[in-house]
């Protein structure tokens, strides 16, 4: 089973992502916090198997928080979540270890989408 631990600054969107994997795919654990040193503690002493990581955090800059998650466990999956999109971003993301690059602001239907396939994944 998936234990999803969501990395986003923003109280509203951070509970919103965590309600919509509970329901996406019922039986995952979830957990979440709201900045880059928070999870990296929680990354280092529970049984994550993916991360949703927002790259605006409050104590990283841009694709600093990806690299550090990546260190901190190499094995987890990891989905990055953010409004800039441009094509820099997304394949720096993705040549980083990134497993998906979700953007913030297309539909909730589509978010949820790939969120369900980024959490079922192994």
């Amino acid at each position: 089973m998936s234990f999803v631990l969501i990395v986003e600054d923003h109280a509203f969107v951070r509970n919103q992502l965590i309600r919509d994997v509970t329901r996406l795919v019922p039986g995952t654990t979830t957990d979440s916090c709201g900045t880059l040193a928070e999870a990296l503690t929680k990354l280092t002493h529970s049984a994550i198997t993916h991360v949703v990581l927002d790259l605006g955090l409050p104590d990283s800059v841009g694709l600093d928080a990806l690299s550090r998650v990546k260190q901190a466990a190499p094995g987890v999956r990891v989905a990055v979540l953010s409004g800039n999109t441009d094509g820099k971003t997304i394949d720096d993301a993705l040549a980083l270890g990134a497993d998906e690059f979700i953007e913030k602001g297309t539909s909730m239907q589509l978010i949820d989408e790939m969120l369900r396939m980024f959490v079922t994944s192994y």
